[in-house]
């Protein structure tokens, strides 16, 4: 599914907990286009408009959350801006973030990998960890026990070591039923090896209850198996092991131990496919398992939902209050 549109849940989710309001985004028409990224990447005129910021400075601040840190001074490294930043390499240039977010009161990292990257690189900004989360909407229990009419979906970004020891796996097993999806005129259309064509699910609703039906997902950590390149080695867990588990899938992974799987407790939730011989003792149990562990993963669930998270950021906003005013 396009990253943004579980951005936008979060949006959601934060603004009614927090009694927020959306900001006009005439900031963001300003700094996000060619000309102006352009004279702003200039240092004379990146500082001039970082000074001009902070005259501007208000009490209150903006939440905004962004994909990655920004190249340049923009909107959301205001000094009236609290970003929460999701995705942070490994390959980022350092002394451009620490300059461009310099206004920032402080800054929120998603991945606890990153965080303590910074941190053992003495990152002169105030930094938090802030992890990320499934939205409030999909605590329902009854997707745990809902009809699991497809053995697997293929969903995201594909894992080649998963997905050679399921070629290898359907040779054996080839009443599979495994739901994939194919991009075809800018639509997200799902397929089943049994059923054919099952539609397109553009929208998260839709996508979500396709999940419900799946009895197992695929997934990994973005940085092995080939993806060190993009993210500099860096292997964050990613929100869609959460829809996963909160869609009642059960998980086969390929992931690298680090911060985060640690945080996010990946070797307890599910089982991390080294070999082949793993991989398919794992496929063999799950297709085949009579009771789903419900309250297993209801206990998981309820620490990582975005509830959550707004209690967190509340708490890291009172603390670098309290930081603040004793210093």
């Amino acid at each position: 599914m396009p990253s943004w549109q579980i951005v936008y849940e979060w949006e959601d989710d934060f603004i009614e907990a927090m009694n927020l309001k959306m900001v006009n985004a005439f900031k963001k028409i300003f700094f996000d286009n060619k000309l102006s990224r352009y004279f702003i990447k200039k240092k004379y005129v990146n500082r001039l408009i970082r000074n001009v910021d902070l005259i501007t400075q208000r009490e209150t601040k903006a939440i905004a959350f962004d994909l990655f840190p920004r190249p340049t001074f923009s909107y959301i490294t205001s000094c009236n801006v609290i970003p929460i930043i999701i995705d942070f390499w490994l390959t980022e240039d350092l002394d451009a973030f620490y300059e461009n977010y310099q206004n920032c009161k402080f800054v929120c990292i998603s991945s606890l990998e990153a965080y303590n990257y910074l941190k053992k690189k003495k990152c002169p900004l105030e930094i938090y960890h802030l992890p990320l989360s499934i939205s409030d909407r999909y605590n329902n229990s009854d997707n745990f026990m809902s009809n699991k009419r497809f053995d697997l979906i293929l969903a995201g970004r594909e894992n080649l070591v998963l997905q050679s020891f399921l070629d290898i796996y359907k040779e054996q097993h080839p009443e599979l039923n495994i739901v994939y999806r194919q991009i075809e005129d800018g639509k997200i259309n799902f397929y089943s090896t049994k059923d054919g064509f099952l539609g397109n699910f553009n929208s998260r609703s839709d996508y979500f209850k396709l999940l419900t039906q799946c009895k197992i997902g695929f997934y990994s950590t973005p940085g092995i198996d080939g993806g060190e390149v993009r993210t500099g080695g860096a292997n964050p867990v990613t929100p869609r092991f959460l829809e996963l588990l909160s869609a009642g899938c059960r998980v086969v992974s390929r992931y690298q131990k680090n911060d985060d799987t640690e945080f996010y407790e990946l070797e307890n939730m599910t089982v991390n496919a080294l070999t082949y011989e793993v991989f398919s003792e794992t496929m063999d149990v799950y297709l085949n398992e009579l009771e789903f562990p419900k309250h297993k993963y209801e206990t998981y669930l309820s620490k990582h939902y975005t509830s959550e998270r707004v209690c967190q950021l509340q708490k890291i906003i009172i603390e670098n209050e309290n930081t603040h005013r004793n210093n």
